[in-house]
Order: C-alpha cells, then sequence, then structure tokens
C-alpha cells in the first residue's frame, strides 16, 4: 500500500514539472559539471535500488524517482510567467515578483534574478544565442534589468 501511495505522489510531481517544462521558453545552458553530477546521482540512485530493492515495486519507484529527478533538473529557465528554478518549496517566481536582473555577459549569459526585496533569488546561465529572445522577454514583461560586459 505504501509502495503505492508514493508511486502516485511521485507521478503527480513528475505531471506537475512536465507542465513547467511545457511553459519553458528559453531553458538555461546546463554545465559539464552539473551533467556529472546528475549522472553521479542516477548511478547512486542505482546503486541503492540494486542492493535494497526487495520487488518489482521498488524497482517501479526507483524509475520514476529518476524521471522526477531529471524533470526537476531540465525545468530550469525562463517561461511565459516568470522564472522556474531547482528549489525546495517555491519553484516558479512571477515576474511581479522580480524586481530586476544583472545580466552578464561573456561566452554565455549569466542571469542574476533579485525580488522585490532586494534580495538575490538565483543565477541561471543562457546560451549566447538567447541574449536578443531574453531581452524581449524582460521588455515584455516590464523587468528592470542591469547589462554588465555588454556584448558588441
Amino acid at each position: 500500500m505504501i509502495n503505492f501511495v508514493v508511486i502516485v505522489v511521485l507521478l503527480i510531481l513528475i505531471v506537475r514539472q512536465i507542465s513547467y517544462i511545457k511553459t519553458l521558453e528559453i531553458r538555461t545552458k546546463k554545465s559539464l559539471s552539473e551533467r556529472l553530477i546528475v549522472i553521479l546521482c542516477i548511478a547512486a540512485l542505482i546503486a541503492i535500488t540494486i542492493f535494497f530493492a526487495k520487488n518489482y515495486m521498488h524497482y517501479l519507484i526507483f524509475a520514476i524517482a529518476t524521471m522526477l529527478f531529471v524533470t526537476d533538473w531540465v525545468k530550469q529557465g525562463i517561461s511565459e510567467s516568470g522564472i522556474l528554478i531547482v528549489s525546495r518549496g517555491k519553484e516558479l517566481y512571477l515576474w511581479n515578483e522580480i524586481k530586476y536582473a544583472q545580466i552578464n555577459t561573456s561566452d554565455t549569459i549569466t542571469i542574476d534574478y533579485y525580488r522585490n526585496s532586494g534580495s538575490k533569488i538565483i543565477s541561471h546561465e543562457f546560451k549566447m544565442k538567447d541574449y536578443d529572445r531574453i531581452l524581449e522577454i524582460f521588455e515584455n514583461n516590464d523587468i528592470q534589468f542591469i547589462i554588465k560586459n555588454k556584448i558588441k
């Protein structure tokens, strides 16, 4: 019974993550170190499952939990309604909850988002090809932004 409840809860969470992913307009750039960490975490989940699984339901829980882990990681970025982050608790910051963004450019775009209180929410990294689209989204949603290291 408990296994069934866990599976249902995980499936509900996956559906929520997929609904967030569908709203993404620009995804964050995933660094090599991020990818390696995700692979190591999945390998750890595999090891734990192999050593402790007692029946097929445990393997099913592993598969669904891994899908949840990956969808949660993939959903980061800019959506039509705000920014999506990986966080316990608040995953979506609506545009009206963001006071301003600081944009730093180099080989990639790094954006620091700030709450209305002035405290930092998170930093996201994006590909340079998304630069114009990011500025357009910020302007359409009345997000103030400061550009450092402007592109020439």
